[in-house]
């Protein structure tokens, strides 16, 4: 998420202004802007802080977390043998060196 001087922009997703000093993020995808209420709606990957909009994320985040479900894109560079989101993958490899 950034804060910018977003001046006379709109949302990608709800086509309301952003004003001046707002948080916004780019999405990773198809590069509009999503303003931080529709970002409730976006995909968000826990691994490599990828952010898409609600209709990018449909086609990017087809993978979900085996431990938790949290959903994960199928393309993360930082994805392992296992889909497991950063939370679990640390869990797990704390439970294995007990």
């Amino acid at each position: 998420m950034q804060n910018a001087k977003a001046i006379s922009w709109e949302c990608g997703e709800c086509g309301l202004g952003v004003d001046a000093g707002e948080a916004f993020a780019w999405c990773d995808g198809c590069s509009k802007l999503v303003c931080e209420e529709c970002l409730d709606d976006a995909g968000l990957c826990d691994r490599c802080d990828l952010v898409v909009c609600k209709h990018c994320s449909l086609r990017r985040f087809t993978l979900s977390c085996e431990g938790c479900g949290l959903d994960l894109h199928t393309d993360c560079p930082r994805g392992s043998a296992n889909a497991l989101c950063e939370a679990c993958t640390e869990e797990a490899s704390t439970l294995l060196a007990s």
